[in-house]
């Protein structure tokens, strides 16, 4: 069993709890189970808790998964300084903007009274907002959150405090230096009223707003909310083209595109054309939270543990290997006693003492790729101080090759878990959900230097193939500030989350250069074919060249401009199931709105 399930099945048995499933072709899903959200054959569900066992054993499915963490990259600690102003956009008058195209977001944060997601006469160039953690109106067929319509944002601008008026703060997830998801959406779609603006100023906006998860860092998600986020953009989209931006993610599993996650995306943009998902690679490039080798048999390898003394959020560290070995993954506690032994095919509580301080799982042939994985989770409030270690010992290895990751846990700044310096291997550093097979995972790009940022987190695949697929501008970025109760409308960021909506907002361009809705593999063809190359990694986003390419691709028996009309017209194919009401004033420590149109 997928050992983070083992959690789930923790607590009352009536409890109803979320999932992700892996449904075999052409099979009825049992019946007593809820689908949320269905992608070919990965669906999000609701299922009774006291279920979950007998769910793994219907012959209907073929994995089941519970959620996982999904975490927004975290800006680098470059230098700040003044920030610079440098265009995003190398094409002229007369070029593509992004007409008729939608851009989805699913961030965290988006300010949607910044002058650059506002309209000229003052409207929302928002066509929705989904606030998955707002109590009111929920959307169906998801049950939770608000939807906050094109109408209902208008309403708010058009009044003395909009946040208030709509019950949506984006200070709420601020950290101090400006939202992560207003920076993200300006960078692929800002109108160049204050700063540069974004890539793709004509382009339409659908912004969702991560569920926050009950534990763990503030604002973090999970894989069945972000599936979930991406099937109602697509719900809002219609008929005409989108591309989707995800500068977001997690550290642990395979690294092979086999996750559920992300076989769920492939699925989504090959189901035809005009669909497209784009992903941060992580910033992972040069921090100790992977290492890999291979255990000769009978060999034992021991890797150093720390945790900050300042972590208060549960730990994990997670091994993947061959599925025709056996190896144990022991904890050993700072005092040098073994207080767990994680071999194949078991689980339990790690217990010091007579204190339960995490859990371990080990399970064999994961079901989508047949591999083995094991999993350590220690909450270091429980557990005494002091440095931890991590023990692979080869029971019986034919292969013998493995990798160990340790997962995103910065609650606070440096407090993330980490292996010693000396075992850190700098490859396969990917995110999580970014090694898919038809998504574009984006690595962050460094102007000044020229050169690939030292951060951007690096493949290979576990399975060998090459990630990022592209590099893009990601270091010293200047966007758009979320309102800060100052005059300060713009903030630089450093992270492979700036480098990804350059590409997101690329794509735009791409669909209304070629005059049609390209393929998913069209549009990373190419990307990549008209990439500057900077050396053996990926190319360097080239916009200018990927627009010439994408016109030379146009439909040749229809006028692209003609044709493309067809997908600027509003799609009548959306019925959102959200009641018309207004909503309710916030609360009175929403800030008072200030008149930032002018400013521009």
């Amino acid at each position: 069993m997928d050992p983070s399930l083992w959690a789930e099945l923790e607590g009352p048995r009536d409890d109803i709890v979320a999932a992700l499933i892996r449904i075999a072709p052409g099979a009825t899903p049992p019946e007593h189970i809820r689908i949320v959200t269905q992608i070919d054959d990965i669906a999000t569900i609701r299922v009774r808790r006291g279920d979950l066992l007998a769910l793994r054993e219907h012959p209907s499915v073929v994995s089941v998964k519970a959620p996982r963490p999904m975490v927004p990259e975290r800006p680098t600690d470059e230098p700040r300084g003044r920030p610079r102003r440098q265009p995003r956009r190398s094409l002229g008058k007369g070029q593509p903007t992004g007409r008729g195209v939608v851009i989805g977001v699913v961030d965290w944060g988006v300010d949607f009274t910044h002058p650059n997601l506002v309209a000229r006469d003052g409207r929302t160039r928002l066509l929705a907002l989904w606030d998955q953690r707002a109590r009111g109106p929920s959307p169906r067929p998801y049950g939770y959150g608000t939807v906050h319509t094109r109408r209902a944002i208008d309403r708010a601008l058009a009044s003395d405090d909009p946040f208030a008026k709509l019950d949506y703060d984006p200070l709420e997830v601020d950290d101090d230096h400006g939202t992560h998801g207003a920076h993200v959406v300006d960078i692929a779609a800002g109108v160049p009223r204050v700063g540069p603006g974004g890539v793709a100023p004509g382009a339409e906006i659908v912004f969702v707003h991560l569920a926050d998860l009950v534990w763990g860092p503030r604002h973090i998600a999970s894989s069945v909310c972000l599936l979930e986020a991406i099937e109602f953009i697509a719900r809002v989209a219609g008929e005409r083209p989108w591309v989707i931006n995800l500068s977001l993610g997690s550290h642990t599993g395979p690294h092979d595109g086999s996750t559920l996650v992300e076989q769920a995306l492939d699925a989504m943009v090959t189901s035809g054309p005009g669909r497209v998902i784009v992903q941060s690679c992580g910033n992972y490039g040069q921090r100790p939270v992977h290492t890999a080798g291979r255990l000769a048999p009978g060999q034992c390898r021991r890797l150093p543990w720390h945790v900050d003394t300042s972590d208060r959020t549960p730990n994990e560290i997670e091994l993947w290997y061959a599925g025709g070995d056996a190896i144990a993954m022991n904890l050993v506690a700072p005092d040098g006693r073994t207080i767990a032994r994680a071999l194949p095919d078991s689980h339990g509580p790690i217990i010091d003492g007579t204190k339960q301080i995490g859990r371990f799982a080990h399970r064999r042939s994961d079901p989508n790729n047949g591999d083995n994985q094991a999993l350590l989770v220690v909450d270091p409030a429980l557990a005494p101080p002091g440095p931890w270690q991590v023990e692979l010992e080869a029971l019986a290895v034919a292969d013998g090759q493995y990798h160990v990751w340790i997962e995103r846990d910065e609650s606070t700044r440096g407090s993330q878990s980490r292996l010693a310096s000396k075992d850190f291997v700098a490859t396969t550093t990917t995110g999580t959900i970014s090694n898919g097979h038809h998504t574009i995972s984006v690595g962050a790009y460094d102007e000044r230097r020229r050169e690939r940022a030292w951060f951007s987190s690096v493949g290979p695949t576990r399975d060998g193939r090459d990630k990022p697929d592209l590099l893009a501008n990601g270091v010293a970025i200047v966007a758009a500030r979320s309102d800060a109760g100052d005059d300060d409308l713009l903030t630089e960021k450093s992270g492979t989350s700036m480098a990804s909506p350059h590409v997101t907002g690329a794509v735009a361009l791409l669909y209304e250069a070629a005059g049609r809705p390209l393929h998913a593999d069209e549009v990373k063809q190419i990307l990549v074919d008209s990439g500057r190359r900077i050396g053996e990694g990926p190319p360097l986003l080239d916009i200018k060249a990927a627009v010439e390419r994408a016109r030379g691709s146009a439909a040749q028996t229809t006028h692209p401009a003609k044709l493309f009309d067809a997908f600027a017209r509003p799609s009548r194919a959306l019925h959102l199931a959200v009641p018309e009401v207004e909503l309710s004033p916030g609360p009175e420590s929403c800030r008072t709105h200030r008149s930032r149109l002018a400013t521009g």
